[in-house]
């Protein structure tokens, strides 16, 4: 993906619809320093509680779906042939509600409730 235009965006959007590819951004840009497995996030992606019995099911949902998606929105960098992701620049500079957006959400309303902001 090259510059930030429309289409780029739309990719962004699409890529931020599911809860687990939320979730794999949230992990790598606010739990992780540097470069992470692939096998590393389908095991956090089991704790957080996916339907994935097996951590093969996981690896295969996270190569064949999960991880194209955030690297067609240049949300990640992902060298296949040694299975390690790393969060893009932009992705480390997005804001948090875009992973965590009822998180956030919770933090801004019990702000304003305590008169902080």
């Amino acid at each position: 993906m090259t510059g930030r235009g429309p289409q780029n965006w739309s990719n962004i959007y699409d890529a931020l619809s599911h809860i687990h590819r939320r979730e794999l951004l949230r992990y790598l840009t606010r739990e992780t320093v540097g470069p992470v497995q692939t096998e590393s996030l389908a095991r956090h992606l089991q704790s957080e509680g996916t339907d994935r019995e097996s951590l093969d099911d996981a690896l295969v949902e996270l190569r064949h779906v999960h991880l194209p998606k955030l690297l067609d929105a240049d949300l990640i960098t992902w060298r296949r042939d040694d299975g390690v992701v790393v969060p893009t620049t932009f992705a480390r500079e997005a804001p948090a509600l875009l992973y965590e957006p009822a998180k956030t959400f919770e933090r801004t309303v019990d702000s304003r409730q305590e008169g902080q902001l």
